[in-house]
């Protein structure tokens, strides 16, 4: 326990001193694309932190914490927690470098419509990727005097993203083309390339193991047909850490 405290702390730390760093930057005028807070839907688990000394194994329970957008304006947003099939609403309030790396804060929202014999709060870290927007952090959770603290990692998750070509991809078996794709992450080792008839009700879905990158252009996947492809219209997908599938797109052996 003493262990995931230090490190929230420590990144929290970091969190604010980038914070600082971006303030900086923009005293001299060199500050770069800024990226507003994302809010959404983070979905995941919430394991039960055991009082130091105990040997029990902590329980774990799905949440789903929402930030609504707000308004530049205001200083708090509004959210609601989702756990253990009871729902309530929070304030919630961000800082961070406006890049990539957000601490987040909220507490409940205590109003006549609501339980006052239960109150939260959270403290934690959003960080922000091209495939996830990821959200972990302690959650103190106090009902009926009953007090219980939650580590929280929770996140959004992305799917690989083909677009689609402005023309047509038609080309003889044999020839090279190229699709542009985003939200495939760093690990290309994590992405598989998959391809079916459109044509047969029963075909099989086979893989394409080769396939490269543009080093200059990350987002353009470029393939090889093989030159006894047969003729006829096929449709193509990505698949990113074995389950996160894209949209489909089709082409053409003529």
């Amino acid at each position: 326990m003493k262990s995931s405290i230090k490190t929230l702390i420590i990144a929290t730390a970091i969190s604010f001193s980038l914070t600082s760093c971006v303030n900086i930057r923009k005293i001299f005028g060199i500050e770069s694309e800024t990226v507003d807070f994302p809010p959404g839907d983070y979905i995941g688990t919430a394991k039960t932190i055991l009082p130091e000394g105990d040997n029990g194994e902590a329980a774990a329970f799905k949440v789903k914490i929402t930030f609504l957008p707000k308004e530049a304006e205001l200083t708090d947003g509004i959210g609601v927690l989702a756990l253990r099939d009871n729902s309530q609403r929070f304030f919630w309030r961000t800082d961070g470098n406006s890049v990539d790396s957000w601490n987040v804060l909220f507490h409940k929202d205590q109003n006549v419509y609501t339980s006052l014999s239960e109150n939260f709060e959270f403290d934690g870290l959003i960080s922000s990727s091209e495939v996830a927007n990821k959200l972990e952090g302690r959650l103190h959770y106090n009902a009926n005097s009953k007090i219980e603290d939650f580590y929280i990692s929770a996140a959004q998750i992305f799917k690989p993203e083909i677009f689609e070509p402005k023309e047509p991809i038609e080309i003889k078996a044999g020839d090279e083309f190229e699709i542009t794709v985003a939200k495939l992450g760093k690990d290309r080792d994590a992405i598989k390339v998959f391809y079916k008839s459109s044509e047969a009700k029963k075909s099989k879905e086979l893989e394409i193991a080769k396939f490269s990158t543009d080093p200059k252009e990350g987002t353009k996947l470029k393939f090889v047909t093989d030159k006894k492809f047969a003729k006829g219209n096929y449709s193509l997908y990505l698949v990113r850490d074995g389950s996160q599938r894209s949209n489909k797109i089709g082409f053409a052996i003529k």
